[in-house]
């Protein structure tokens, strides 16, 4: 391959405050690293324990090479789940529960929530409401190397530093009291 190919992609999971959970990154590569599990089960990547979440819950992959557009790569997700599964697009306001088994292809920027329904609990409150995961999936081209093509170094961790300081002070108050 010509330097500057792009072999696969860098693929950055980043929760939600409440989940406290620090962000996660997966390079996905073709006959390497193809996919990203989550779910119950201890050897998922990404392991949830949240009430609903299945053994088995989802998985993010490489797509087909022959689906790629011009050969480039790209991100499917695939709900495993019998709780649910959403996917909201950048441009959209709402999740839309995914159809077991099925597949959707995830652009950069989109937010990946489950369960999306709630267990049934037997004796207990159904009036509950569900409690979630949620992560946004930032996908980035993984070059031959296994670098990435990132923007100017400098301008992330300016813009990144004043978001972390405002999340940190909440938790903070709330300890503190």
């Amino acid at each position: 391959m010509a330097a500057g190919t792009v072999e696969g992609l860098a693929v950055t999971l980043t929760f939600d405050a409440d989940s406290k959970r620090p962000p996660l990154e997966f390079e996905l590569e073709l006959g390497e690293k193809e996919m990203v599990t989550v779910g119950r089960a201890p050897k998922s990547d990404v392991v949830c324990t949240l009430s609903g979440i299945s053994w088995h819950h989802l998985e993010l992959r490489l797509a087909d090479p022959d689906t790629w557009d011009g050969g480039l790569p790209h991100l499917v997700l695939r709900d495993l789940s019998m709780n649910g599964t959403g996917l909201r697009l950048p441009e959209e306001s709402v999740a839309q529960k995914m159809t077991k088994d099925g597949e959707k292809r995830v652009p950069d920027g989109a937010f990946v929530s489950f369960p999306m329904r709630k267990p049934k609990a037997k004796g207990k409150d159904e009036s509950r409401d569900v409690i979630q995961q949620t992560f946004k999936v930032s996908i980035e081209p993984l070059l031959q190397g296994g670098q990435q093509k990132q923007p100017e170094p400098a301008a992330q961790p300016v813009a990144a530093a004043p978001q972390q300081q405002q999340a940190r002070k909440p938790a903070l108050l709330k300890t503190a009291s």
